[in-house]
């Protein structure tokens, strides 16, 4: 979205030597990539600093590509779901600002559960402050990269069992409140 472009617009201006990797499972083409360039010059990002990879031929390689990113950005209004599991399970952070509805809301619960409320900005300003901190705390992201994979595994996000067992319970009140 042009909010999503604007703001991580806004990140890379902080940064003069990083890079945004922009991935799709969707096959694109030039004129799309040229379409992207001209948001992200209009921001203020000049040419060469947006890097635009499509889809990879198997989930591995895809996978591999996260050792390439410090930090995921998420998009807005709408988050990611699987890739916010991804990008966390690979050892990247992702960083999000809360939104209002479910579907801009996502990343903030998955994060939530994992303690992880340091990457949940309240507004843009609270992301950029947020992203910005967390981008200057090299043993932070260091041990993030080692760490993340375990907490997601032992947290209630990788407990399938008592998962479904609270669907079920909601599904009988659902039928209950039925009759």
């Amino acid at each position: 979205s042009d909010k999503t472009i604007r703001i991580w617009s806004k990140l890379l201006n902080n940064f003069d030597k990083s890079i945004l990797l922009i991935k799709s499972s969707v096959p694109a083409d030039n004129m799309v990539y040229q379409k992207f360039e001209e948001k992200f010059q209009k921001n203020g990002i000049s040419q060469g600093r947006i890097k635009y990879m499509n889809k990879t031929n198997s989930m591995i390689d895809h996978l591999k590509l996260y050792n390439m990113v410090d930090i995921a950005l998420d998009t807005f209004p709408f988050n990611g779901a699987t890739t916010t599991f991804e990008a966390l399970w690979m050892g990247v952070p992702v960083m999000t600002i809360k939104g209002d509805i479910h579907y801009s809301r996502v990343s903030t619960s998955i994060l939530t559960t994992l303690g992880m409320d340091y990457c949940v900005g309240k507004n843009e300003d609270d992301f950029l402050n947020k992203t910005i901190n967390l981008s200057n705390n090299i043993n932070k992201l260091i041990n993030l990269r080692k760490e993340l994979r375990n907490k997601i595994k032992s947290s209630p996000l990788y407990d399938g069992e008592t998962f479904a067992k609270n669907v079920e319970k909601e599904y009988k009140k659902m039928l209950l409140d039925l009759k």
